[in-house]
């Protein structure tokens, strides 16, 4: 079997991806984003290339004997001015930069595709990183907070079109964030200001959009999200069951119980 292309940004989820990866016995070899990706890779096979060098990705891809692909890890898209592209960059950065994120990840598969590297779902490869269905840690969660958490799974679902973010916080029957092109941890943080200690707590519900290809920004949630939350006072969050990774995985659910926060994995159709 080939080695699995691993294009690793921000975060936990890509190391963690390689070491799961490694022990069922396939190679990998990782794309390291210069300046993005913050994981110590040095155990793996590794070329270090800025986000822009888009050509010299797919060659490295390429010469290593990979044909499929899996985009891991938190990424914030760069400025035109920061992205600093090779000639395949800049050609695709001119399709991409000015459309939504799902477009511009679309065109960056077809593309990739070009070269003869398929861009897969991390399920495809790992269906045991994603969260299973129903109460994963913390306590049960009471009927008013599924209530909200149906509230949010709704919102997601029917703001899809707009090809914004997979997440939001809800406290009862109110919306109070919705994630854009900050990214999860600063919705959550942006968030703690703007809950009502007198209410029942807020929940924060975090899915696919239903239109998504998900092999292209895929969602996850992990320690670093459980602390997050429990420093906004956010105690329950509502995960995409098959859809979102759980990045630490019982590091991370741990973190949850400890913290009483409750992880639950619902199916798309939950609202």
């Amino acid at each position: 079997m080939s080695p699995l292309g691993i294009v690793a940004s921000a975060g936990a989820a890509p190391l963690a991806l390689a070491e799961h990866v490694t022990a069922q016995g396939r190679e990998v070899f990782v794309v390291v984003l210069d300046g993005i990706a913050d994981a110590d890779f040095t155990t793996f096979k590794t070329t270090h290339r800025r986000v822009g060098a888009l050509g010299a990705i797919f060659d490295d891809l390429k010469q290593a004997g990979v044909t499929e692909v899996v985009l891991s890890g938190r990424f914030t898209r760069p400025s035109l001015s920061s992205l600093q592209p090779d000639l395949r960059g800049s050609k695709i950065a001119a399709k991409a930069l000015l459309k939504g994120d799902d477009q511009a990840l679309k065109i960056l598969r077809d593309e990739a595709a070009r070269d003869g590297l398929m861009i897969i779902d991390v399920a495809e490869v790992l269906p045991s990183m994603m969260a299973g269905e129903g109460v994963l840690a913390g306590p049960p969660p009471t009927d008013d907070r599924m209530n909200a958490v149906a509230l949010g799974a709704r919102y997601l679902a029917a703001s899809s079109g707009f090809d914004v973010g997979q997440a939001c916080i809800v406290q009862g029957d109110r919306i109070l964030a919705v994630e854009a092109a900050e990214g999860t941890d600063a919705m959550i943080a942006r968030s703690k200001d703007l809950l009502d200690p007198s209410l029942a707590p807020a929940v924060m519900v975090k899915m696919l959009k239903p239109d998504q290809d998900p092999s292209l920004d895929p969602p996850g949630m992990g320690r670093l999200t459980i602390e997050a939350l429990a420093e906004a006072g956010i105690t329950l969050i509502a995960v995409q069951a098959g859809g979102v990774m759980i990045v630490d995985g019982d590091m991370a659910l741990k973190a949850a119980d400890k913290a009483r926060i409750t992880v639950i994995g619902i199916a798309p159709q939950v609202a």
